[in-house]
């Protein structure tokens, strides 16, 4: 293969969270195939994502800009239009772009679609799952009344839009297609897989029945009761009775992961077949992580708490192995598109706010601070993460999925001797609580005076042209 610039294949699995991988300390056998490609890179033990769900996270991770900046804060149909023209205005470097502009071939294998298409020659998905769900609803508006008992007939009959087997819920498609591009592609190239099997209702395929624990039973039914919307309390009682109580959907959690950590193994013995492995950067990780009861809230990520926003980082860099390092410094997903352009010889983006992870890689060097978190889907929020201590701030609306409050106004925890952050220590700790909150209400600011000022430019360009 004549190239001279590394092979990129970037792989995100949809809400998985870091402490189920056995490489971060899991005590079950997980994740063996993802285990051993981190043996062979450098995996970040705190590594986060910008927010907790997928549209904004993912175009955070494209961009090197939290959501507030680029503009996409909302997910799925709940993106709005202002929200997407916001985004183009700021003409920002996007990372499938960037590399097809530096000779990359580009391959999506995804979909979401939208803007997530942009800069793929290849995408997997012609059209989203989201545009799909509002063209077929769009078409059976006219039967008024009629429309809910049809959606309910068309989610028994359609597997697309069943709870349990949704079809972008199986990555077996997408895998093959990754081969493929691995065993006949001269160019260099840049394949984006997006596995979605671990995200609920958790595609594990069969498996055998297991007891019942009526404890973790009564725990889950316990946090449901609190939720005030039927809707929401409805689907979970589905999954719950559909993977055998609250046991069965842990164990369901798991043994995706275990599905896709088999099709992650696939791809990288094909790219062993082919002789390229170690001329392939690869990258692993998540759009965000996962709440399996913790917080008040049962199998979803909402709320800014480090089991939804804590994210598995690993970076296998081409050429010589990196002898399974592992670095503790923070780092953030904005940190992803500024990393592998240098990685791959690149320049570094002139818009993206993330900071190359390049003084980590070589030198164990910090090369961040802190970490914003937002959230605005579900609910309005915020956090700052240092090292050591969480800050996170509450507005009082109400979850828009649960129909209830996740936390209190404010809350502060202390990391290293509470990292399941069990312990509110807000009201104990008044000169670091108001650290923290200055601190975090800097960052908004300064991502707000960035955007402002790549708007300002934008139309400064406009009025040139």
């Amino acid at each position: 293969m004549p190239q001279d610039k590394p092979n990129i294949v970037f792989v995100l699995i949809d809400a998985l969270r870091a402490g189920n991988l056995g490489c971060y300390g899991y005590g079950k056998t997980t994740s063996p195939e993802i285990d051993r490609i981190a043996l062979d890179g450098v995996l970040f033990e705190n590594a986060f994502s910008a927010t907790n769900c997928t549209d904004p996270s993912i175009t955070s991770i494209f961009t090197g800009i939290n959501p507030s900046g680029h503009g996409i804060v909302h997910h799925g149909n709940g993106v709005t239009k202002e929200e997407i023209d916001e985004f183009y205005s700021q003409k920002l470097e996007w990372l499938p772009s960037y590399l097809q502009k530096a000779g990359y071939g580009t391959y999506g294998l995804d979909w979401l679609g939208r803007w997530h298409k942009d800069g793929f020659e290849y995408y997997f998905a012609k059209e989203s799952r989201f545009e799909l769900i509002k063209r077929t609803n769009s078409k059976l508006a006219f039967l008024g009344p009629l429309l809910e008992p049809l959606r309910k007939m068309r989610n028994l009959v359609l597997p697309s839009f069943r709870v349990s087997e949704n079809a972008y819920n199986d990555g077996s498609e997408i895998t093959e297609k990754a081969i493929e591009i691995i065993r006949t592609s001269e160019a260099p190239f840049f394949i984006f897989l997006h596995y979605w099997d671990v995200h609920l209702p958790y595609n594990s395929g069969r498996m055998k029945k297991r007891a019942r624990d009526e404890k973790l039973d009564k725990e889950f039914l316990g946090i449901l009761s609190a939720y005030r919307k039927k809707s929401t309390t409805d689907y979970y009682m589905r999954l719950f009775r559909e993977k055998g109580g609250a046991a069965g959907l842990l164990e369901a959690y798991d043994q995706s992961i275990r599905r896709v950590d088999g099709m992650v193994g696939a791809i990288a013995e094909a790219l062993k077949e082919r002789g390229i492995y170690g001329k392939t950067i690869i990258i692993v990780t998540s759009d965000h992580g996962e709440s399996l009861m913790e917080h008040g809230i049962v199998f979803d990520h909402h709320g800014l708490y480090d089991v939804s926003v804590r994210v598995p980082l690993i970076i296998k860099p081409a050429g010589p192995g990196q002898s399974g390092r592992r670095i503790r410094h923070l780092a953030s997903h904005l940190d992803v598109f500024p990393t592998l352009a240098e990685l791959a010889g690149l320049g570094a983006p002139e818009t993206a706010d993330g900071k190359s992870l390049l003084p980590a890689l070589e030198k164990d060097a910090p090369v961040r601070e802190l970490v914003l978190l937002e959230e605005e889907h579900l609910q309005n929020a915020r956090a700052l993460r240092t090292a050591d201590a969480k800050y996170i701030r509450t507005d009082s609306s109400e979850c828009r999925r649960c129909g209830m409050r996740h936390g209190k106004p404010e809350e502060l925890y202390e990391i290293v001797s509470d990292p399941e952050e069990l312990q509110d220590v807000a009201s104990d700790k008044g000169g670091k609580l108001g650290e923290m909150r200055r601190a975090c209400a800097e960052s908004e600011k300064k991502i707000l005076r960035m955007k402002n000022r790549r708007l300002q430019d934008s139309k400064l360009d406009e009025l040139e042209d």
